[in-house]
């Protein structure tokens, strides 16, 4: 439904450049919540401004729905644009009109009677959960539903993909958690594809189908979020899902395991003590449901170096864990992999 390719945004200011965007290539399928999490500064906001072109790249390709938004005439993009709704961090409402006629506007702008207009408002209003607020003006609004009406003025052109640069994060958390809710609802009820960009990790595991992590101007590590979870070495699972804990000293192993499907509930702790006779120390731990299913990570410490634990671990991964190990003072080393492998044969 959304592809970028080769995706570039350079601002120039007083002789200087700053690439925004660097080579940015995005797929998002049809009907899924994609999210792009990172921390300020490392291209988000850009990214999804260039999509409906907003901001227009400076090289690269924007394809919506099979369209190449970027080789559009004015006349073409105003038209392709009013098939991609956007909601906005700040609101963006008008304060000198009622909640009713901020969700006309987008409908008055495309010439449609003022009947069909207010018709059209009110089965949105309905849909976000405002029905009695249409005669109400912005000010006398709460946060969450100053973004509702927010989000059903997007839905006012029956868009295809609906875009959220930050809806949330001005919003108290209770308030946050109804706004997604309503966007994964709205995403299930009327198939929109929906693109929303976040520094939160919180918002990726409540509603997102998949995720991609941005740094610099570029996407470093994307794909389905349950396959980032199972992925090891994932930066944006280990992100998504951290588990804390320090070794209680040098002369030990730490390992971190994500448990998922029918491994989550054996107990495949207590049966590595007993097979090897070994003392285990959790150091953390947490059962989260991530894009609807529960998976759980644990992070436990093992008596001696790697070399002495490579059975054990090749152990853990025979039940169907996924077994992360970074020896304690030191990085991981590549050679784990192999060796662990030797063991289980």
């Amino acid at each position: 439904m959304i592809t970028t390719t080769g995706l570039t945004k350079v601002y120039r200011s007083r002789g200087r450049e700053t690439a925004a965007l660097d080579g940015v290539d995005l797929h998002v399928r049809e009907g899924e919540v994609y999210g792009v999490v990172g921390r300020s500064g490392a291209g988000k906001s850009t990214l999804i401004r260039c999509v409906n072109l907003l901001e227009r790249p400076t090289s690269g390709t924007v394809q919506v729905a099979g369209e190449d938004l970027t080789s559009l005439p004015g006349s073409a993009l105003r038209a392709a644009r009013s098939r991609i709704g956007m909601v906005f961090q700040h609101f963006n409402l008008l304060s000198s009109r009622t909640v009713q006629d901020n969700v006309e506007l987008p409908l008055e702008i495309l010439g449609v009677s003022g009947k069909e207009r207010s018709r059209k408002a009110l089965e949105l209003l309905d849909l976000v959960g405002l029905s009695d607020k249409g005669k109400a003006y912005p000010a006398q609004l709460s946060g969450g539903q100053k973004q509702r009406v927010g989000i059903a003025r997007a839905l006012a052109g029956d868009p295809k993909v609906l875009l959220s640069d930050e809806a949330t994060s001005a919003l108290d958390p209770e308030t946050t958690r109804s706004i997604l809710q309503l966007l994964r609802d709205l995403n299930e009820q009327l198939g929109l594809t929906v693109l929303l960009i976040t520094h939160e990790m919180d918002v990726v595991k409540a509603i997102c189908d998949s995720a991609a992590l941005m740094k610099d101007g570029r996407i470093v590590e994307s794909g389905k979020v349950t396959d980032l979870l199972a992925t090891p070495g994932s930066e944006l699972a280990h992100e998504l899902f951290p588990v804390g804990g320090r070794p209680s000293g040098e002369d030990s192993t730490v390992v971190d395991l994500t448990f998922h499907g029918e491994a989550a509930t054996e107990p495949v702790i207590s049966q590595l003590s007993r097979t090897y006779n070994i003392d285990i120390s959790v150091l953390g731990a947490a059962l989260e449901t991530i894009a609807g299913r529960q998976v759980g990570r644990m992070r436990i410490e093992l008596p001696g170096r790697f070399e002495d634990n490579v059975v054990p671990i090749g152990f853990l991964r025979e039940k169907g864990l996924q077994v992360d190990v970074a020896p304690v003072g030191k990085p991981a080393d590549s050679n784990n992999d192999s060796l662990v492998k030797e063991a289980v044969k």
